[in-house]
Protein backbone atom coordinates (compact mmCIF):
# COMPACT_ATOMS: atom_id res chain seq x y z
CA UNK A 1 0.00 0.00 0.00
CA UNK A 2 1.15 3.51 -0.67
CA UNK A 3 2.26 5.36 2.43
CA UNK A 4 2.59 2.10 4.41
CA UNK A 5 6.34 1.34 4.53
CA UNK A 6 6.18 -1.76 6.74
CA UNK A 7 3.32 -3.47 4.83
CA UNK A 8 1.07 -3.73 7.90
CA UNK A 9 -2.03 -3.03 5.81
CA UNK A 10 -1.49 -5.97 3.47
CA UNK A 11 -3.77 -8.96 3.68
CA UNK A 12 -2.23 -12.35 3.06
CA UNK A 13 -4.52 -14.97 1.58
CA UNK A 14 -3.44 -18.56 2.13
CA UNK A 15 -3.25 -20.76 -0.93
CA UNK A 16 -6.29 -23.02 -1.21
CA UNK A 17 -5.74 -26.74 -1.71
CA UNK A 18 -6.49 -28.00 -5.19
CA UNK A 19 -9.24 -30.60 -5.57
CA UNK A 20 -8.02 -34.11 -6.19
CA UNK A 21 -8.42 -35.57 -9.64
CA UNK A 22 -9.57 -38.97 -8.41
CA UNK A 23 -13.15 -39.90 -9.19
CA UNK A 24 -15.46 -40.41 -6.28
CA UNK A 25 -18.13 -43.08 -6.32
CA UNK A 26 -21.63 -41.72 -7.00
CA UNK A 27 -23.59 -40.54 -3.97
CA UNK A 28 -26.63 -42.62 -3.09
CA UNK A 29 -29.04 -41.52 -0.40
CA UNK A 30 -30.07 -45.10 0.29
CA UNK A 31 -27.73 -48.09 0.21
CA UNK A 32 -27.71 -49.69 -3.27
CA UNK A 33 -30.39 -47.18 -4.26
CA UNK A 34 -31.02 -46.19 -7.86
CA UNK A 35 -32.98 -43.03 -7.14
CA UNK A 36 -31.17 -39.76 -6.72
CA UNK A 37 -31.88 -37.23 -4.01
CA UNK A 38 -34.17 -35.12 -6.23
CA UNK A 39 -36.44 -38.05 -7.15
CA UNK A 40 -36.58 -39.21 -3.54
CA UNK A 41 -37.43 -35.71 -2.37
CA UNK A 42 -40.22 -35.51 -4.94
CA UNK A 43 -41.66 -38.90 -3.96
CA UNK A 44 -41.55 -38.07 -0.24
CA UNK A 45 -42.98 -34.57 -0.70
CA UNK A 46 -45.85 -35.85 -2.80
CA UNK A 47 -46.59 -38.61 -0.30
CA UNK A 48 -46.30 -36.68 2.96
CA UNK A 49 -46.65 -33.04 1.87
CA UNK A 50 -49.32 -33.38 -0.80
CA UNK A 51 -50.92 -36.56 0.65
CA UNK A 52 -50.76 -38.28 -2.72
CA UNK A 53 -50.88 -42.09 -2.44
CA UNK A 54 -48.09 -44.11 -4.00
CA UNK A 55 -50.46 -45.78 -6.49
CA UNK A 56 -51.36 -42.37 -7.94
CA UNK A 57 -47.70 -41.43 -8.11
CA UNK A 58 -46.97 -44.69 -9.92
CA UNK A 59 -49.76 -43.97 -12.43
CA UNK A 60 -48.46 -40.45 -13.03
CA UNK A 61 -44.93 -41.69 -13.63
CA UNK A 62 -46.30 -44.35 -16.02
CA UNK A 63 -48.07 -41.62 -18.04
CA UNK A 64 -44.71 -39.87 -18.33
CA UNK A 65 -43.08 -43.09 -19.58
CA UNK A 66 -41.30 -44.04 -16.34
CA UNK A 67 -42.01 -47.51 -14.98
CA UNK A 68 -42.05 -47.22 -11.18
CA UNK A 69 -44.25 -49.77 -9.47
CA UNK A 70 -46.01 -49.10 -6.19
CA UNK A 71 -43.77 -51.62 -4.43
CA UNK A 72 -40.65 -49.87 -5.74
CA UNK A 73 -41.93 -46.52 -4.50
CA UNK A 74 -42.80 -48.08 -1.13
CA UNK A 75 -39.30 -49.57 -0.89
CA UNK A 76 -37.77 -46.15 -1.54
CA UNK A 77 -40.01 -44.48 1.07
CA UNK A 78 -39.08 -47.17 3.60
CA UNK A 79 -35.36 -46.84 2.85
CA UNK A 80 -35.57 -43.06 3.30
CA UNK A 81 -37.38 -43.57 6.61
CA UNK A 82 -34.56 -45.85 7.76
CA UNK A 83 -31.90 -43.30 6.75
CA UNK A 84 -33.76 -40.47 8.47
CA UNK A 85 -34.33 -42.62 11.56
CA UNK A 86 -30.59 -43.22 11.88
CA UNK A 87 -29.81 -39.51 11.70
CA UNK A 88 -32.22 -38.51 14.47
CA UNK A 89 -31.17 -38.75 18.13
Amino acid sequence: MEGDPDGAGEVLVPELPRPSRSRRPPFHVTPRGFAGPNLLAMILFEKFGQHQPLNRQSERYAREGIDLSVSTLADQVGACAMVCGRSMP
